[in-house]
């Protein structure tokens, strides 16, 4: 397994690498991280979740906050997940069970690709199996000799990732809940005993944090002075939208984007016909609860009910590609435990064809794209910096940030300064005087925003310079600062 942790976290990061271009979020991440690297409390404050900006401060202290620094941190991070599904694939159905699992977990390409980015997914989805499996050991039959010790590292995981993602809470409820529903030969002080060991760091941690951002508005400017998980989106305002239609509508999305996430897995399914197929001629086991060897109905309880929760909340709010992944993680050791089974019924030599039935598929995709370097369209905002840090920008006006980030420069983004659909020549020029902008960038993509850039070009009295890397976005980058 250690292996393919080390295999999965290597190829992370050579995603990461890849990538033309840093994604928007991680800009915001990044920023976050120099502001707690400076000690500066006001972090806690911003719209980005605080959970992966501390851990790349902490080491920014020492080498410095980068791209390259984050990327490096969160590589670990994806060979540190791919050991906790391992686990619970091995106490849920073997050995066998673990090893397809890492591999899963190592080489599926949506957990690579988010894997290697500068976001919040790495190190949510590295506390997401590790908290499971504590609270697995927490509820099952040692933790009678341990329970303190699991139900404190369940509680502080389960908090770090609620710092990483707000979600996160969601698997300390239901965590916290199938902990509590009984199971043969747990009395109920035992189970009330758990609960009170993985709550204590898990309420310290998440009541403190929302203490914290008490006071503070979310993105868009509500709900300050009332109490909310995160600072990044309005629930209120999601819940009161919502509508029975809305809620099948995101979950058909939610599901297909699942479903695209997994498709890598395909080598799964005749492991599934022939499951479907002997189901019904195998005895019923027994629950092994109470006896002295992990019970995998916890541990599928576990998963499933986590899963059920994520999933209930992406429903409620919204349906996206990156929620994706912590529902794909969830679902390898259910999946792993049914391909360990159809390989145990096969003979030597057909057991090596079932492997290559079943990785093939996986590593093929994994190859095909994680080889592709990511957002090569967007690597023009890359050279767009350059030009302007050449010629000193400091405040850079842009519909993307990415191109003051490469300029070091400060952002000025056009989606807040002229929120409006289409943003007319106008309001634009109005917009780089009035914010005492030195550059602006505008997008040349089609005859529309080529006939906008000349037009804003006509009221800025200059034509702007045309900026393109190969294979990516044609911009316009207008200097209005000093000559």
């Amino acid at each position: 397994m250690v292996p393919l942790a080390l295999a999965g976290g290597v190829w992370r990061l050579v995603g990461g690498l890849r990538a033309s271009v840093i994604s928007r979020d991680g800009i915001a991440y990044l920023e976050t991280a120099r502001q707690f690297a400076a000690g500066d409390p006001a972090a806690f404050q911003r719209h980005t979740a605080p959970g992966f900006p501390l851990l790349i401060a902490a080491l920014g202290r020492l080498t410095g906050v980068s791209e390259a620094q984050a990327l490096a941190l969160a590589a670990p991070c994806g060979a540190l997940s791919v050991i906790g599904v391992a686990l619970l694939a091995q106490r849920l159905a073997g050995r066998r069970a673990a090893l397809l699992a890492a591999w899963l977990a190592a080489f599926l390409p949506l957990l690579v690709e988010l894997g290697g980015e500068v976001l919040s997914e790495p190190l949510f989805l590295a506390t997401l199996p590790w908290t499971l499996w504590a609270l697995a050991r927490l509820g099952g039959p040692r933790s009678a000799r341990g329970g303190a010790a699991w139900g404190l590292l369940a509680g502080a995981l389960g908090g770090l990732g609620y710092l990483a993602r707000p979600e996160g809470v969601l698997v300390l409820v239901a965590g916290g809940g199938l902990l509590l529903w009984p199971r043969p030969g747990v009395p109920w002080r035992r189970r009330a005993a758990d609960l009170a060991w993985l709550s204590w760091p898990a309420l310290l941690i998440v009541v403190g944090f929302m203490v914290a951002i008490r006071s503070e508005s979310v993105l868009g400017g509500s709900q300050g002075g009332a109490w909310k998980l995160t600072l990044k989106r309005n629930l209120g305002y999601h819940l009161g939208e919502w509508t029975l239609a809305a809620g099948a509508a995101n979950l058909g999305e939610q599901l297909r984007r699942l479903g695209q996430a997994l498709w890598p897995a395909l080598g799964l399914a005749p492991a599934l016909v022939w499951f479907v197929g002997k189901r019904a001629e195998d005895p019923p086991q027994e629950s092994r609860e109470g006896q002295d060897a992990p019970d995998p109905r916890l541990v599928g309880r576990l998963l499933c009910g986590t899963g059920a929760a994520l999933l209930t909340a992406y429903v409620l709010i919204r349906p996206d590609r990156r929620y994706a992944a912590p529902l794909a993680l969830l679902a390898i050791p259910l999946l792993a435990a049914l391909g360990s089974r159809w390989l145990s019924e096969a003979k030597a030599a057909r057991g090596y064809q079932r492997w290559a039935v079943l990785l093939v598929p996986l590593l093929g995709a994994s190859l095909a794209l994680g080889v592709r370097p990511r957002r090569a369209p967007k690597a023009s905002y890359r050279e767009a910096g350059r030009v302007l840090a050449e010629r000193g920008a400091q405040r850079v006006l842009a519909h993307d940030s990415r191109a003051a980030f490469y300029a070091r420069a400060q952002a000025l983004e056009l989606i807040w300064l002229v929120p409006d659909e289409p943003r007319s020549p106008e309001a634009i020029a109005r917009a780089a005087r009035t914010e005492r902008a030195d550059a602006l960038v505008l997008v040349e993509e089609d005859e529309a925003d080529r006939a906008r850039t000349a037009r804003v070009g006509e009221l800025l009295g200059q034509p702007g310079q045309s900026v393109q890397a190969p294979g990516g976005v044609p911009l316009r980058v207008f200097w209005l600062g000093r000559p």
